[in-house]
């Protein structure tokens, strides 16, 4: 009887997929506010983000029930083997390298047009500074070749 007491106490729902899971150190995640506690894998499907205070990484969570963000260091060996991070840091890490090759692309094309519109801008700037030369060499022959017809 007492051990069925104490297996009892040890037994809770989690709050998100209201399956019995059993408490021990490395498959119930607890809030410390509300005493609210979930399973690993309600854990893992949660949206989670980075955050990086006083030299630190932390990762942030909400509590499902109260609503209060929770924060896990990163940075602790024991954290991630616990809430089971290693998953979740590989595709942070992927998702971060492809955002630096697409940041990269799009710098390159940038720089690309920008170096299109120089091109313009410099071609342009000597076609109107010919036609500006040309218009007044024009205007000087034709100002005196009237010059002469008037002056004979």
């Amino acid at each position: 009887m007492n051990n069925n007491t104490i297996l009892t106490e040890n037994i809770f729902e989690c709050s998100i997929c209201l399956n019995n899971i059993v408490e021990n150190n490395n498959n119930i995640i607890s809030c410390s506010t509300c005493n609210n506690k979930n399973c690993i894998e309600c854990f893992n499907k949660m949206q989670k983000k980075f955050n990086y205070h006083n030299n630190e990484f932390y990762i942030i969570y909400t509590c499902p029930v109260c609503k209060t963000d929770k924060s896990i260091d990163v940075l602790d060996n024991n954290n991630i083997l616990k809430y089971n991070l290693k998953n979740f840091i590989n595709n942070y890490l992927i998702e971060l390298n492809n955002k630096i090759i697409e940041l990269n692309i799009t710098n390159g094309v940038m720089n690309n047009k920008i170096l299109e519109y120089k091109f313009y801008f410099n071609n342009f700037y000597k076609i109107v500074k010919y036609a500006y030369i040309v218009d007044k060499f024009v205007f000087l022959l034709f100002s005196s070749y009237v010059i002469l017809l008037f002056k004979s």
